[in-house]
């Protein structure tokens, strides 16, 4: 005779189609993973590092050195990726952008900084400096000083050195140049001293700087004097 089964009761379900009906857990390398691409961008980074460290040392003039940095970064590159791919679950796209991201910024921000640097540094022009009529000035008397160079900063540095020149010394402590000319933005007056330091403010455009320089001294002072470095700066 027919089992008759109780009300209320359900016959129990597979196994398999209770597991088919839960929902999955989600992978966790489906998402952006901030341990990975900070991984990555370390490795790269250092990387980067290494090779403007062997740019530096060797230059880029060569052309063997040119083939090898290329070919050396590609292997590297590849060899970083596969390595990091193996003790992780694999990149994504965002994750090798951000990685990449990160060395290329710390690059450029460097650049600007040494870029400001280098425009800020002073250019040495005492090779390209030349007085004439320094010798055994009197008072009165006129130097004319030029620089074979552009104004590559808004002024100039010059180091005179006086000596005295006349039996009538010592005439240093008491005189005095005066400094002059149309490249100048104004003219600029000076303590003589065995080495005298002027910041002469520049208004030219011309390949080439030129000033008068003045002395001012008691009579009968014989003081030469000459350029004993010169830079420009800003």
């Amino acid at each position: 005779m027919p089992r008759i089964r109780p009300r209320g009761s359900s016959r129990p379900r597979p196994a398999s189609a209770a597991a088919s009906a839960s929902p999955s857990a989600p992978s966790g390398s489906s998402g952006f993973s901030w341990l990975r691409a900070l991984l990555l961008a370390l490795a790269l980074s250092l990387l980067f590092t290494l090779v403007f460290l062997v740019l530096f040392a060797t230059g880029w003039g060569s052309s063997e050195v040119r083939i090898g940095l290329v070919g050396g970064v590609a292997v590297l590159c590849a060899a970083l990726v596969g390595l990091l791919q193996s003790v992780t679950n694999g990149f994504r796209l965002s994750e090798i952008a951000f990685a990449f991201a990160v060395p290329v910024a710390a690059l450029v921000v460097a650049s600007l900084l040494l870029g400001s640097e280098e425009d800020s540094r002073p250019v040495p022009v005492t090779a390209r400096t030349h007085l004439t009529d320094g010798r055994s000035m009197t008072q009165g008397s006129t130097a004319r000083v030029t620089v074979a160079a552009g104004a590559e900063r808004d002024r100039l540095r010059v180091t005179f050195a006086a000596q005295e020149a006349g039996d009538a010394s010592p005439c240093i402590p008491a005189s005095s140049l005066r400094i002059w000319g149309d490249d100048l933005a104004q003219e600029v007056t000076a303590r003589l001293r065995s080495e005298t330091v002027v910041h002469l403010p520049l208004d030219t455009t011309a390949p080439a700087i030129t000033f008068n320089v003045d002395l001012e001294t008691d009579a009968h002072c014989h003081v030469s004097i000459d350029v004993k470095e010169a830079s420009l700066r800003d």
